[in-house]
């Protein structure tokens, strides 16, 4: 059950993302895919949608600290990237690790190319498992 509400909720941010995403001059990211101050990130935390405004890294700090904890609860966390769909074919990169830190700075990086990416906690075997989609 967990799976299909995962699933589903992911289905739901990539089709939003292919509907809305339009590179404007107001792009938050930089030329390099470096992420901008005063970036707003929408994400979905089991199925419930969220947004967040982070204006510095110390914010980008906080926002990673609670959805890795969401993550080790057991919650599947998808945050939106602001790629925009360029064709029907979609791009998907998954990268997993035992190192927090490794994980956050993947998502990070993931993000501010627009993907969108989901984070998965495995308490068994300590494996982070992020997967990006664009």
């Amino acid at each position: 059950m967990k799976k299909l509400i995962g699933t589903t909720a992911f289905l739901a941010v990539i089709a939003m993302a292919t509907t809305s995403c339009q590179k404007g001059d107001n792009d938050p990211f930089d030329s390099t895919g470096v992420i901008m101050s005063n970036l707003k990130i929408n994400y979905v935390a089991n199925g419930v949608p969220h947004s967040v405004t982070l204006l510095n890294d110390d914010d980008w700090d906080l926002f990673f600290d609670n959805i890795f904890a969401l993550a080790k609860d057991g919650y599947l966390v998808i945050v939106q990237g602001n790629g925009s769909q360029s064709s029907i074919t979609k791009e998907t990169v998954t990268f997993t690790t035992t190192i927090e830190d490794e994980a956050k700075a993947w998502m990070k990086e993931k993000i501010g190319q627009g993907y969108s990416v989901s984070l998965e906690y495995d308490k068994s075997t300590g494996i982070y498992t992020c997967t990006a989609t664009k």
